[in-house]
């Protein structure tokens, strides 16, 4: 008699065990499947915006090459727009500010450097910029300031990891860079 009691709780012993193993091993199935679909979500969201980031560079670019064809010649106003120097520095400054928080950047400090240099027609004017974004938005606004017209070029470009205090959202904390960039255009002296 004792030895059928006892079989009959190693049996129950046995199922409570399997019962067990069978809840861990599909709580493990569960959390995996959730880590992958926050993988998918996150790589899905990826996705999107460098999509969004495509069109967006398709639909200028036509417009910027203009459909052109070897032997075309460039005709876009290589210079700065302005009176005077000073107007054409504020004019660069509000167009490549513009430029960052059109790609999704935010600006946080900007700070012109006028430069004369004798009395020559050409006025080298540059900007220094302070912004964060993602590389998305960084790609996007050295590419618009690259290739757009008046020509911008890029003097100086450093680009670190935000601070994570400064980043709203604590999971895009290692996506958002701090760019500090020196661009440089030209002002011509209405003759």
């Amino acid at each position: 008699m004792m030895a059928a009691s006892g079989t009959g709780a190693g049996k129950s012993r046995q199922r409570l065990l399997a019962g067990g193993l069978f809840v861990a091993l599909a709580a493990v199935a569960a959390g995996s499947l959730l880590w992958a679909w926050q993988v998918y979500e996150v790589q899905q969201a990826e996705i999107s915006a460098k999509a969004e980031l495509l069109d967006s560079l398709k639909r200028h670019t036509p417009q910027r090459l203009g459909q052109a064809r070897p032997g075309d010649i460039d005709r876009r106003d290589p210079y700065l727009a302005g009176e005077s120097e000073t107007i054409a520095a504020a004019n660069m400054q509000r167009r490549i500010r513009g430029l960052v928080e059109t790609a999704g950047g935010q600006v946080f400090s900007s700070q012109l450097l006028m430069k004369s240099e004798g009395d020559t027609a050409d006025r080298r004017i540059e900007l220094q910029l302070v912004f964060e974004g993602r590389m998305e938005a960084v790609q996007a606004a050295l590419f618009e300031i690259e290739t757009g017209a008046p020509f911008g070029f890029v003097d100086e470009l450093a680009l670190a990891p935000a601070r994570s205090e400064q980043v709203g959202d604590p999971a895009e904390a290692g996506r958002v860079l701090r760019t500090t960039l020196t661009v440089s255009a030209y002002w011509r002296k209405p003759s």
